[in-house]
C-alpha cells in the first residue's frame, strides 16, 4: 500500500502546530500579566458569575467599613465632648458644696455665681458644637447605618437624650445648672432661697384681745415667704392715716415695707415684700385697727436655708444632670465597642472573600509559569522542526 503525503499537508501541519503552540503560550502569558485566570465569561461561565457575586460582597464589606469608620469617628468626637462637659458639670457640683459653707457672705456667693455662670456658658457652647464636617455632634435627630450584615447602629447621640429639655422625659441639664446659678444669685442678694422660714410669734396661743373685755383671741397659724423675701429680722409696725389702719415690717436699719391695709376680720396679711402671715380668730366683729394693735411689736425672722427641700432640690438636680450625662457617655462608649467588634467580624469575612475570590479567579502563578514555559518550548520545537522540513530533499525537489 502506498501512502502519499503532499507537500501542502506537511506545511499546513507545521503551521498549525506553531499556531497552536503560539496561542497557548500567549494565553498563559496573558494570565500571568493580568493575574486573572479568566478574562471573559465564556472562559468559565460559573467561575466568572461567582466572581461577580464575590466582588459585590467585597464592595458591600467596603461600605460596612466606611460606615464603621464614620461611626467610630462620631463616637470619638462625642466622647471627647462629653468628657469636657462632665468636667464642667462636676466643677459646678463642687461649687454647690462650697455654697453650703455657713461662713460665706454676699461677696463670696457672688463670686461663686460668676464661676457657675461661666461653666454654664461653656456647657451651652459645647452642647451645640459641630464636628469637622460642620454637623452638630449632638443632633436633633438620630441617623442609622449598617456596620455589618444585619446590624444597624445610631451614628450619633440625640441632643434631647443627652441634655433633656421640654417634652423629652429627660432631666433638663441646662435648666438644672441655671437653677443653681439663680440659687447663688439669691444668696448673693440676701434673698430667702427657701420659702417657709421661722416666725417669732408662738402660733399655738392667743397673743392679745381684739376688743376690750371681749374673749375673742387671734393667733398666727403660719407664715409664708417667697424667694423675694429678704433675709433679716423685722418688727411689725402699725399706722393710721385718714382713719385707715395699715401695718408694715421694719428692719433694724429702719427700712420699711410698703404699708398694707388691714381689713376687719382679716385671715391673712401680705406685707408686700414676700412675707405673708395667716391668722386664726375665735370670733368675729374685730376691726382692722384691733388686729393691727394685736400684731404691733411682734417680730418676724426670715432666714435662708432653714428648709432643706429647696436647697436639696438644687443639689439633686445637679446630681441628676451629671448622672444623665454619664449614662449617655457610656452609651457612646458602648457604640464604639460595638463598632470595634464589627470591624473584627468584617475583617474576617473580607479575608475569606478574598481567599475564595483568589482561588476562583486569580492566576496560579507557579502553574501558569510552568505551562507558559512548556508552551514556549513546544513552540520553539515546532518552529525548528518546520525549518528542517522546509530544507529537506522533499521540498528542495518540489
Amino acid at each position: 500500500m502506498t501512502i502519499r503525503i503532499s507537500s501542502n499537508q506537511v506545511v499546513d501541519a507545521g503551521v498549525q502546530s506553531m499556531d497552536n503552540s503560539l496561542a497557548d503560550a500567549m494565553n498563559w502569558q496573558q494570565k500571568i500579566s493580568t493575574g486573572k485566570n479568566y478574562n471573559k465569561a465564556s472562559d468559565n461561565a460559573y467561575a466568572v458569575s461567582r466572581g461577580v457575586r464575590l466582588q459585590f460582597d467585597t464592595e458591600r464589606l467596603s461600605m460596612y467599613t466606611s460606615n464603621q469608620n464614620f461611626v467610630a469617628s462620631s463616637m470619638s468626637n462625642t466622647d471627647t465632648q462629653m468628657t469636657s462637659i462632665l468636667n464642667q458639670v462636676n466643677a459646678v457640683r463642687q461649687l454647690m458644696v462650697q455654697s453650703q459653707d455657713g461662713s460665706l457672705n454676699a461677696t463670696n456667693y457672688q463670686a461663686l455665681q460668676q464661676s457657675a455662670q461661666g461653666y454654664l456658658d461653656s456647657i451651652k457652647q459645647m452642647s451645640s458644637a459641630q464636628d469637622g464636617t460642620g454637623k452638630p455632634i449632638f443632633a436633633t435627630t438620630v441617623n442609622q447605618v449598617q456596620i455589618e450584615p444585619n446590624v444597624t447602629v445610631n451614628t450619633n447621640l440625640k441632643f434631647s437624650d443627652v441634655f433633656g429639655g421640654s417634652g423629652s422625659g429627660k432631666t433638663d441639664v441646662i435648666q438644672k445648672i441655671q437653677d443653681f446659678v439663680n440659687y447663688l444669685g439669691n444668696l448673693a442678694s440676701g434673698k430667702s432661697v427657701n420659702p417657709g422660714q421661722s416666725f417669732s410669734i408662738n402660733s399655738s396661743v392667743g397673743i392679745g384681745k381684739l376688743t376690750a373685755g371681749a374673749v375673742n383671741f387671734m393667733s398666727v397659724t403660719s407664715i409664708g415667704t417667697s424667694a423675694n423675701a429678704t433675709v433679716g429680722s423685722y418688727t411689725i409696725q402699725q399706722q393710721t392715716v385718714n382713719g385707715i389702719t395699715s401695718v408694715f415690717l421694719q428692719d433694724g436699719a429702719g427700712n420699711q415695707s410698703v404699708p398694707q391695709t388691714v381689713p376687719a376680720n382679716a385671715t391673712s396679711i401680705n406685707f408686700g415684700n414676700g412675707v405673708t402671715i395667716s391668722l386664726s380668730q375665735t370670733g368675729t366683729g374685730d376691726t382692722g385697727a384691733n388686729i393691727a394693735a394685736a400684731l404691733a411689736g411682734q417680730r418676724i425672722t426670715v432666714t435662708s436655708n432653714s428648709v432643706p427641700g429647696t436647697t436639696q432640690s438644687v443639689s439633686n438636680g445637679l446630681d441628676k444632670a451629671f448622672s444623665q450625662l454619664s449614662n449617655m457617655q457610656e452609651t457612646a462608649g458602648a457604640l464604639a465597642k460595638q463598632v470595634d467588634d464589627a470591624k473584627g467580624v468584617t475583617s474576617s469575612i473580607g479575608t475569606n472573600l478574598a481567599a475564595t475570590s483568589s482561588a476562583l479567579l486569580d492566576t496560579d502563578m507557579a502553574a501558569a509559569t510552568a505551562k507558559y514555559t512548556k508552551a514556549q518550548t513546544i513552540l520553539s520545537a515546532a518552529e525548528a522542526m518546520f525549518a528542517r522540513i522546509s530544507q529537506s530533499n522533499l521540498f528542495s525537489k518540489l
